[in-house]
């Protein structure tokens, strides 16, 4: 990829850098002057680096399921170089499945039956690559029943039976009645 050429008494080494699939690459190079008499070689290396940049998440993590509702967290990811991307999870809930789109997106989607306390939550970790970058998103899903309200951090409150024309009891994070 690279040409020898003359410019009055000197001489140019020049060409346009192959792609490359690494975040460098090495070329050897190794150069030759005589004057039919004697002869010098100069060797050297010259290392390319590439380009290109880290894919990203686009879209924001959905942190809150419903108990006995459908979860759905449509994954969007871009990557600047507009290389193929593959979208795997890492971890995700037991009760989700993922689905890698093949197009920069991806879907993690499922049904909890169960309310996870306050502090807790099933872990997820997705990872977009491009070949050469990786880029994580890590979170956790926090499942809440229907009639859960947040309670600024500290909590969900749980509120039943619902509806109701008699007594409702008010529970909080604590298991206080």
């Amino acid at each position: 990829w690279l040409s020898i050429s003359r410019n009055g008494s000197e001489y140019v080494l020049s060409g346009t850098v192959p792609h490359i699939t690494g975040l460098t690459a090495d070329f050897d190079v190794e150069l030759t002057a005589t004057d039919c008499e004697d002869s010098k070689t100069q060797a050297f290396t010259i290392t390319v680096s590439t380009a290109n940049t880290a894919p990203v998440f686009v879209s924001e993590p959905i942190e809150i399921a419903i108990v006995n509702e459908e979860y759905i967290y449509n994954i969007v990811c871009e990557d600047a170089d507009n290389d193929q991307l593959t979208i795997t999870a890492r971890q995700k809930p037991s009760w989700a499945t993922f689905t890698d789109n093949g197009d920069g997106t991806a879907e993690l989607r499922g049904t909890s039956t169960t309310v996870t306390s306050v502090g807790t939550g099933s872990r997820v970790l997705l990872v977009v690559e491009d070949g050469l970058y990786t880029t994580s998103q890590d979170f956790r899903v926090r499942t809440n029943s229907a009639t859960a309200i947040e309670d600024f951090g500290m909590g969900a409150i749980e509120l039943y039976p619902n509806p109701t024309d008699g007594m409702l009891t008010v529970e909080n994070c604590e298991g206080a009645n």
